[in-house]
């Protein structure tokens, strides 16, 4: 390659990088790859070869509701959501569709079907940062697509963000196997009617997912599988031992 591509590429995708920062409102590229949900030292690897994957694009497009045309080139409106005109939006879910490839280079007949019709579910894996706040983790990563309509239905009253979590644990087999993946919706860090929650130690930083009854001050912290221990949490001390990551709402996996 000469040197006068090699530098158009860069800058090419230090532009798709500012673009990114921009959207997920960060200031260096070790924050963007927490927001992506990749290692730390992506972006930065990115920035080096020139390029930066057309996944990465397209899932950051439809996480953000902005076009993947303005994303990637910069050119034509930002946003493609449900404000922006019917007919521009239109166009810009065409745009998207025919900027997907697949690994062979070659447009993918099934992308115009998959942008309109299906949700992009945020990857999950959880792990504590330094400040107790709740990071995305590489390498529990789940991304997770389901057909829109039967999101809005599994979502309900729901109005947060849902999120894919990856069981690690057999707390609550047989009604959840370990290794199967859990949709979980947002609840803002509370728990309201009785549910299945996935959870997280703040001590151990173990996620888990179990079967919360609020009973006055008190929390129960059930396990469906007979042979884990339950127990029970006095809401009244703060802040509790427990960072709450939302309600499980559908879980599934590989059938034994």
């Amino acid at each position: 390659m000469r040197n006068s591509e090699k530098r158009d590429r860069n800058s090419d995708s230090t532009r798709i990088i500012s673009r990114l920062s921009e959207l997920f409102n960060v200031h260096n590229d070790v924050d963007l790859a927490v927001e992506l949900g990749v290692a730390r030292g992506t972006v930065s690897s990115w920035r080096a070869r020139g390029q930066v994957p057309w996944r990465q694009c397209l899932e950051a497009a439809i996480r953000k509701d902005v076009s993947l045309d303005w994303l990637v080139t910069g050119r034509d409106a930002r946003f493609i959501g449900p404000d922006a005109d019917a007919a521009t939006g239109a166009a810009e879910r065409q745009k998207v569709s025919s900027k997907l490839k697949d690994s062979c280079g070659e447009t993918n007949p099934y992308s115009k079907y998959l942008v309109d019709e299906y949700s992009l579910i945020t990857k999950g894996g959880i792990k504590l940062g330094e400040a107790g706040d709740v990071l995305p983790f590489p390498h529990n990563a789940f991304p997770v697509a389901f057909k829109s309509k039967y999101l809005a239905n599994l979502a309900g009253d729901f109005t947060g963000p849902c999120r894919g979590y990856l069981c690690t644990d057999d707390a609550m087999a047989p009604t959840i196997p370990k290794g199967w993946c859990v949709l979980v919706a947002d609840t803002n860090g509370e728990i309201g009617e009785p549910g299945v929650y996935g959870l997280l130690f703040r001590d151990s930083g173990e996620q888990t997912f179990r079967r919360v009854t609020p009973v006055g001050d008190a929390l129960h912290l059930c396990c469906d599988n007979p042979n884990q221990e339950s127990f029970v949490l006095d809401a009244a001390y703060q802040p509790l031992p427990i960072l709450v990551l939302g309600r499980a709402i559908w879980s599934g996996g590989i059938l034994a």
